[in-house]
This record gives structure tokens, sequence and C-alpha cells, in this order.
């Protein structure tokens, strides 16, 4: 804090580095999954069911490729948009179809997808987005199950499911997985970062299109998040 401000923020995750003792709370959970050991017998017994029932007629999982960037962004948008969160510029989705990118794909329309980062011994889930369709045909569970299968022919260790805010729906899904908990805690010297979180902004998020999203996080995201 001394040398870049009060308004640094670190974050720390203990999957990654070693934690000691702390009253910093951990805002943000991520969880591990062991490779070396998963099978689909690890899973809770509801996401078992839809991942033995296989992919619907009609769908299939991929690798994407560069022309797939412009439907791959569009959908992102619309996640970001429904979850009236902050918008990564297109521009960063060119640089990302360089990494691990795989696509749900139902009667030739891609309807889902996954981005994953990929080290000597792990795998590191980025960001995923999916339309209704996607949703309906559970194409979240089927990417990251095809991504679990992939790491684990690849020789890794282990795969990370991406932070997740304690309190978000998300954690269920992840931790249908029974992977490991790891708390991700933030260290700041400001207290700006919490109160932007209740900031009334926030409501008025969901009413910029999606198509705006990139431009309005340029713009004021900072302070709204």
């Amino acid at each position: 804090i001394e040398r870049f401000g009060k308004e640094v923020m670190v974050r720390v995750h203990e999957g990654l580095a070693s934690v000691a003792p702390t009253d910093i709370t951990a805002d943000i959970v991520d969880f591990r999954v062991d490779l070396t050991s998963f099978s689909i017998d690890s899973v809770r017994k509801t996401l078992r069911h839809i991942l033995d029932a296989g992919l619907s007629q009609g769908s299939e999982i991929r690798m994407a490729v560069p022309a797939d960037v412009e439907r791959i962004y569009k959908l992102y948008l619309g996640t970001m948009h429904e979850a009236a969160g902050i918008a990564l510029p297109r521009e960063v989705f060119d640089d990302l179809m360089h990494r691990d990118v795989f696509v749900f794909v139902n009667k030739g329309r891609i309807e889902a997808v996954s981005v994953f980062f990929a080290d000597n011994t792990s795998a590191f889930h980025f960001i995923s987005a999916s339309s209704k369709v996607g949703k309906e045909l559970h194409a979240p569970h089927h990417l990251l199950f095809h991504a679990i299968k992939h790491y684990q022919q690849a020789g890794k260790q282990s795969l990370f499911l991406g932070g997740t805010n304690a309190g978000s729906s998300l954690r269920t899904f992840k931790e249908g997985w029974r992977g490991d908990e790891c708390k991700i805690y933030t260290i700041s010297g400001s207290s700006a970062h919490e109160a932007a979180r209740q900031s009334p902004l926030r409501s008025l998020w969901k009413l910029i299109p999606a198509s705006l999203l990139p431009k309005a996080t340029k713009l004021v995201g900072r302070r709204v998040f």
C-alpha cells in the first residue's frame, strides 16, 4: 500500500499460494478438481444424471476456430448483460481464440462457450457464456465435463473452476463437481470496492443494452463495481 497507494487491491488464492491464519474475509471462493482421481462417479448425483444422459441429438462439442469469435462474443455480452456485470472489450476475444476455447454446437449453431487457460500442471476456467437454448440443453455442464476429460488426457493434475462470489448461485453448480474449496482473499487499503457493491448504480446497470456494455465498462465500470 505504501508503494502503490491506498487504492491498491490484491487478491490471494489459497489454492495457488499458502495463506497464514488471518482475520481477512474471503469474499470469493474457487473449487479445485483433482484430475488424478476424478471420475463421473465423483460428482453430485443430480449432475451425474445430466452427464450420463449425454449430449442432446444434433449437438456436439468442439474447439473453437477464429471464425467463431463474433458469435462467441455475442453470447458473452448477452450473459454479462443478464448477470448485470461488466464486459471485456471485443479485442480481448481475438487473443482468447489462441487459448482453449470449447464451444457447444446445436444444429449447427454455437449456443455456449467455455474458455480455459492451462499451464504445465493445471487448467483454469476463465469465462463461460450460454444462450437460453444452451442452458435448456445443459451446455455448461457438458462443456465443463468435456474440459475435465480433455485435461485429464493431457496429464494435468487439477482444474480450477473459477472464482465465484461466496453468495452466488453459481456456487451450487460448482460444488456439484466435488472439488476442494479454495478461498480467495481480497486485501485492500480502501473500502471503495465494498462500497461499490452496494451502489444504487448497480441496479441501473441492466438498463444498458448489451451492445454498449464494453463502452459503459470503460467509462464508468470502475465506479459501479
